[in-house]
């Protein structure tokens, strides 16, 4: 019987460090909390001028719409993912994803970015 016990309960602590380690967990979009809005801004302004320096875009693009945030933590380093619609000024669209990572002293970082 212990030892049934003890192999549920390593189970289930192993599958929750497992959660938290490897998945995202989506979060509400905020718009009036500066904190995300700043990574956010960061990200955008990130993987815009990656973009452009690809030839992927061309010109000033700015978000319009947050369609998903997840975030996750991992060994110190916060992980945003933002998936949002951004526009021009002649009024083209795209969704973009962004991944912005955060470390323990604040320094944020793109981690990825992807064009839909």
């Amino acid at each position: 019987m212990r030892f049934f016990l003890l192999l549920v309960l390593s189970f289930a602590i192993f599958g929750f460090s497992a959660a938290q380690v490897y998945g995202y967990s989506p979060i509400q979009f905020d718009p009036n909390n500066n904190i995300l809005v700043g990574y956010l801004n960061y990200g955008i302004a990130q993987a815009t001028e990656a973009a452009q320096s690809n030839g992927q875009l061309a010109g000033d693009w700015y978000w319009t719409y947050v369609l998903d945030l997840e975030t996750k933590f991992v060994s110190g380093i916060n992980y945003y993912a933002f998936s949002v619609d951004i526009a021009n000024l002649g009024r083209d669209t795209a969704t973009i994803m962004v991944v912005v990572t955060v470390a323990a002293d604040g320094t944020e970082s793109l981690k990825s970015y992807a064009i839909m």
